[in-house]
């Protein structure tokens, strides 16, 4: 996570930065922030660059855990 931010902060436009910066922001105040606006901007911007059309569904985010309270064989 923190290559990606500082690779915003060095490539992305001014909002991204912007965005960029309150997201690390918050994790650094609360141990957690929504990345959403952020990653709709990226999104909205690869894809502009590219020609493809823009997307209207919302990002969903998935995420795995390990049972780190499974007992062991």
């Amino acid at each position: 996570m923190e290559s990606a931010i500082a690779d915003i902060q060095l490539f992305g436009s001014g909002e991204q930065v912007n965005l960029a910066q309150q997201f690390a922001r918050e994790i650094a105040q609360r141990q957690t922030a929504f990345a959403t606006t952020l990653l709709e901007e990226l999104r909205r911007s690869l894809r502009s660059e590219l020609k493809l059309a823009p997307v209207a569904e919302p990002i969903i985010h998935l995420r795995f855990r390990r049972n780190l309270l499974r007992k062991k064989p």
